[in-house]
């Protein structure tokens, strides 16, 4: 039997990346409601296995990744590769230096006055 003077239960299960902002925004919005908060305890171990340079401004990156449980046994693992592109480092640092001044163009794309 339900009970209507009974606040309504919310459950949210959390297994990866916002689940704590996602749950105290249903708090805010949902005074009135019961909450149960769930979240595992699972988390990934990551290891760089190899870069590889392919000519000057590209590489490949192999990565290990190891999902641990709360007792820090490895639940399962694999290789994941990733495909790395450079920018010219002279452009790149001027657009950086750009940014933190709080500029939000591109030296090559910006307009003279």
């Amino acid at each position: 039997n339900f009970s209507s003077s009974m606040p309504p239960t919310i459950l949210v299960f959390d297994s990866g990346l916002g689940g704590l902002l996602i749950a105290r925004s249903i708090r805010e919005a949902l005074l009135d409601i019961d909450m149960i908060y769930a979240g595992d305890t699972l988390h990934l171990v990551t290891t760089v296995l190899d870069k590889a340079e392919n000519g000057r401004r590209s590489g490949k990156v192999a990565w290990l990744l190891k999902l641990m449980n709360h007792r820090g046994e490895c639940v399962q693992q694999g290789v994941f590769e990733t495909i790395v592109s450079t920018r010219n480092s002279e452009r790149a640092r001027t657009e950086i230096a750009n940014s933190a001044n709080g500029e939000l163009h591109s030296p090559t794309t910006a307009k003279s006055n």
